[in-house]
């Protein structure tokens, strides 16, 4: 429909009435829409508005009645609202475009038009009607989707694209986005065969409504090989959910990650190598203080072969004057007292020839935390170099793949929630075109008959209270609540969008802002402290509140910190929600103190066996997550501090971490 037709003149003496009622409902109509409404003459000045016009504005209507747009608005915009209306009332018809509103308090939103050309009953023009809907939250959640640094994809009936971003494209190798659209993802996989048997895997946990993880190789254009960490979560919130409406997958490339592991494991392989054909001698003791593991070296110190060696005491080949400082000290480290020892002591050979060696031992724990081996070395040439460099990169790059792994998830998670939005609001308009229809047939309808004055009215009320209810209904319930999700949503992607561009491996000391280190973690572990329902507290002291250190290794130590704390909430006997805080303050000497503690489940015994390298206690866990905390302290020149009450009391870690 080209024009809005107003309804003919009718005798005035058989039906003021219902024209007055008509009025009415029609202004009635004009003020429940939920959209911005206005109309002007043809000299372009305003002659009427809603109250969602003078709400989105901030204009009351007595500011703008009578003005045009070059009274109200910036010449910049105004002087495009005065050129599509004289097109329009050139051309006729009607137009749609996107264009902006500056509000009363200078708030600039990018909003789409549609305006109609307004006529009176001779087909003569008499003015414009316009309205506008807000775009400016889907442009920003656009803006978030080209730009993001993570691959994003949705598809459709037989697996096939049906929108691709920027960074997707460069990931799998394709010049835009655009050339992905409709390729099904069996191009993608490296074999018919993984192609079948990833959907039989995964696509009925998504008909469940689970979200999909999964670390996969996938091919590119080119047909090389690519490592991606992959997210899915299916578009329909049912149970089970309707895949045809598309599932959507997030994925980042890690094929460098893969490959610091391949490297990892030659690394270690080259190492045991090594240690078969290092002049040193490393060995492992078991609890009752006799060899189980010796390396070749062995037999050139002792002169006893490895194999011999094999269930033997150690302190048989220790001089009798020393033996009993090395009990002491192996009982020391099989208790847990003491974390290390190393001393230079005489030895015996087995021809009899007596050597000094230095030993370094420590003790080894299991997935418990009990003390079952010992292990070390004896030389008597120089120390074996330390693998410090290799621990704290493996650290960093798993700490790195987690915290990306909440970033996937939450993403994935505000994703979905945009898309039903979205979607609600697309219902949402076409309902008003339903309402729009319903109104031109009443105005028709009216405008034709004839009869009983009464009935006239009867029927235009009761239409318009039909009308009026509907709107009520579409406002409150179908577009105010999925656009309010829709803002949080998009908000929440940009921030876990920018996190993740600055978790980088940066050794650089500049002055960091620990309250905004601290939102930053708490926007990673969101999802979990959601589903756990942790009560987090941050107290940062004005005093407290920055340390000159490394941005990225202060972020993952708090990501790891706050995620253990979850953890151990989780762990609770009773089931309990639980607490979490964070505070800093600086003690007398200005060192500053970091504290997470929680109410979880707290430890029994010397704290200090959770902080070395390697340890863990979590199934399939690697043991790098309190130490990427002691890297930073240490490079801080800090130092740490856990404490516990016992088990069922909740716990305490400290960092000390001096300014530099």
């Amino acid at each position: 429909m080209s024009t809005v037709d107003l309804p003919s003149a009718v005798d005035p003496g058989s039906c003021a009435a219902s024209l007055a009622d008509l009025e009415h409902f029609v202004e009635t109509l004009l003020e429940t829409l939920p959209i911005p409404i206005f109309y002007k003459d043809l000299d372009g000045r305003y002659r009427g508005c809603n109250r969602a016009f003078e709400a989105f504005t901030g204009y009351a209507r007595g500011d703008v009645l009578g003005k045009t747009v070059h009274d109200v608005a910036a010449p910049e915009i105004a002087e495009r609202y005065a050129e599509r209306d004289r097109a329009l009332y050139s051309e006729g018809g009607s137009q749609e475009y996107e264009w902006l509103v500056r509000r009363a308090d200078g708030d600039v939103r990018n909003v789409k038009f549609h305006k109609a050309l307004l006529t009176d009953r001779l087909g003569r023009a008499s003015g414009l009607l316009g309205a506008y809907v807000d775009i400016t939250d889907a442009r920003r959640l656009a803006a978030v989707f080209e730009n993001s640094k993570i691959g994003i994809m949705l598809l459709v009936g037989e697996r096939r694209i049906a929108m691709a971003n920027a960074r997707l494209a460069e990931i799998m190798g394709y010049d835009s986005p655009e050339e992905m659209i409709g390729i099904g993802m069996r191009e993608f996989h490296l074999s018919e065969a993984r192609f079948d048997a990833f959907g039989a895997d995964y696509y009925e946990p998504l008909r469940q409504r689970e979200q999909v993880r999964v670390e996969y190789q996938l091919r590119r254009k080119d047909g090389t090989p690519v490592w991606c960490l992959i997210s899915g979560t299916a578009v329909d919130r049912g149970r089970p959910a309707d895949l045809a409406k598309g599932v959507i997958w997030v994925l980042d490339d890690i094929t460098a990650r893969k490959e610091t592991e391949r490297r990892l494991r030659e690394s270690e392989h080259r190492y045991r190598r090594l240690v078969d054909g290092i002049g040193e001698v490393v060995f492992r003791i078991d609890r009752h203080a006799r060899w189980t593991y010796v390396n070749p070296a062995f037999e050139r110190v002792f002169g006893r072969s490895a194999a011999a060696a094999a269930g033997r005491p150690v302190i048989e080949q220790v001089h009798e004057d020393d033996r009993a400082s090395l009990s002491a000290a192996l009982v020391g480290l099989l208790q847990g007292s003491d974390d290390c020892y190393r001393a230079r002591l005489r030895c015996r050979r087995h021809d009899g020839e007596l050597r000094w060696v230095e030993i370094d031992a420590k003790p080894e724990c299991d997935d418990a935390g009990r003390i079952w081996t010992l292990t070390g070395t004896l030389r008597d040439v120089t120390e074996t170099k330390e693998l410090a460099e290799m621990e704290r990169r493996a650290a960093f790059q798993a700490g790195l793949a987690e915290m990306n792994a909440s970033v996937l998830h939450n993403v994935g998670n505000a994703i979905t929630a945009a898309t039903h939005d979205a979607a609600a609001i697309v219902d949402g308009a076409r309902d008003l075109g339903k309402i729009a229809d319903m109104l031109e047939r009443h105005a028709d309808s009216v405008a034709r008959a004839g009869g009983d004055p009464a009935s006239r009215l009867a029927a235009t009320l009761e239409v318009q209270r039909q009308i009026a209810a509907a709107l009520r209904c579409l406002g409150d319930e179908q577009l105010q609540g999925p656009a309010a999700s829709l803002t949080k949503s998009v908000g929440h992607v940009a921030d876990l969008v920018r996190i993740q561009q600055h978790a980088e491996l940066d050794e650089a000391h500049t002055v960091v802002d620990i309250g905004d280190v601290v939102n930053d973690a708490l926007h990673m572990l969101g999802d979990l402290i959601g589903r756990l329902q942790v009560d987090v507290r941050v107290d940062i002291d004005p005093d407290a509140k920055t340390l000159t250190t490394a941005r990225n290794q202060m972020l993952q130590a708090l990501v790891n910190l706050v995620k253990n704390a979850c953890d151990a909430i989780s762990q609770r006997a009773d089931g309990q929600a639980g607490v979490v805080r964070i505070h800093t303050s600086r003690d007398a000497e200005g060192t500053l103190v970091l504290s997470v503690s929680d109410s979880g489940c707290g430890f029994d015994g010397d704290a200090r066996r959770l902080l070395r390298f390697g340890f863990t206690t979590k199934p399939g866990g690697h043991g790098f997550g309190l130490y990427s905390v002691v890297a930073l302290a240490r490079a801080c020149g800090g130092d740490i501090e856990m404490r516990s009450d016992g088990a069922g009391r909740g716990a305490e870690v400290r960092l000390l971490l001096p300014e530099r």
